[in-house]
């Protein structure tokens, strides 16, 4: 006997998304590229056997490279794989900023957060030399939560 079955299923999200949304005034034109390299290990996520240990080294194959004109789209975006974790999983991120033949920036920012998390980095691209002038960090969060994390 053969019967048809409808059933509703709700997929949830493994993974957050990561902005770097820059505030600058001023003219982005010159900034070619933008590389990001995550400062650690791949996420690993092993729902059927948890306490797997499994050591997955850092690689260059994590790289991402955004070339776009920054003068007209001021911000990037990314997904970062998280699993299904109910904990926050620390990121670190180094950012490269690239003009037509040199290096014009490096920073890195850090944040937690668990899946199903749109993070927000939000501040001036290019500083403006002030001490109290800082990136902004923001966990906007239309999806499970809100966080906002200052960093100097």
């Amino acid at each position: 006997m053969k019967e048809s079955i409808e059933k509703k299923v709700n997929f949830k999200r493994a993974y957050s998304m990561v902005t770097l949304d820059f505030t600058d005034l001023r003219d982005l034109s010159e900034i070619k590229k933008i590389i990001v390299k995550p400062m650690m290990a791949p996420i690993r996520w092993s729902p059927f056997n948890p306490n797997l240990e499994i050591i997955i080294p850092k690689s260059e194959d994590n790289v991402i490279e955004f070339v776009q004109n920054f003068h007209i789209h001021k911000e990037i975006s990314f997904n970062q794989f998280i699993g299904m974790s109910s904990d926050e999983i620390p990121l670190h991120y180094e950012f490269e900023v690239w003009d037509d033949t040199k290096m014009v920036r490096k920073f890195r920012l850090n944040a937690a957060v668990k899946n199903n998390v749109k993070l927000i980095f939000r501040g001036d691209l290019y500083p403006s030399g002030m001490v109290n002038k800082i990136f902004e960090i923001i966990i906007d969060e239309e999806w499970d939560d809100t966080k906002i994390i200052e960093f100097k």
